[in-house]
C-alpha cells in the first residue's frame, strides 16, 4: 500500500487503519526523495516514536523522531509531516516534511511514485 493510499484509508477509517510500521517506512521513502536536494549525502531510516493527530478534516499531522543518518553517523532529528487532502482542487495529496531545521513541501502521489 502507497502512502497515498494509507492516508486516505485513516481519513475514511481511522484509528483502526494506523499502521505505524507502514507509515514510518512510507515516511522514510518520501524524506529521501523529498530531501535530496534540500539535504544530499543524508539518508532517512523511517520514524521512532511516531503519533498522529487529525487537525482539520481532511489533515493529519505526524509526529515523532525521524532516523537521519551521513556517512558512518546516525541519530535521530525531530519529525512532522502534515498530509492534506487536496483533490478536490485538483492538487492531490500535499506533503509537508520538517526534520530538525530543513522544510520540504511535495504531492505525495509524484514523490511516491516518480517518473523515471
Amino acid at each position: 500500500m502507497d502512502m497515498a493510499q494509507q492516508f486516505l484509508s485513516l481519513l475514511e477509517n481511522g484509528e483502526s487503519h494506523f499502521h505505524e510500521r507502514r507509515l514510518s517506512d512510507g515516511f522514510e521513502r518520501l524524506a529521501t526523495r523529498i530531501f535530496h536536494a534540500v539535504r544530499p549525502g543524508y539518508w532517512y531510516d523511517g520514524v521512532a516514536e511516531i503519533r498522529y493527530r487529525r487537525r482539520k478534516e481532511k489533515q493529519f499531522v505526524f509526529t515523532g523522531k525521524m532516523w537521519v543518518a551521513q556517512g558512518p553517523g546516525q541519530w535521530q532529528e525531530d519529525f512532522e509531516a502534515r498530509l492534506t487532502d487536496m483533490r478536490s482542487s485538483k492538487q492531490g495529496i500535499r506533503l509537508t516534511m520538517r526534520i530538525g531545521d530543513f522544510t520540504a513541501e511535495g504531492e505525495v502521489a509524484e514523490l511516491d511514485h516518480p517518473p523515471l
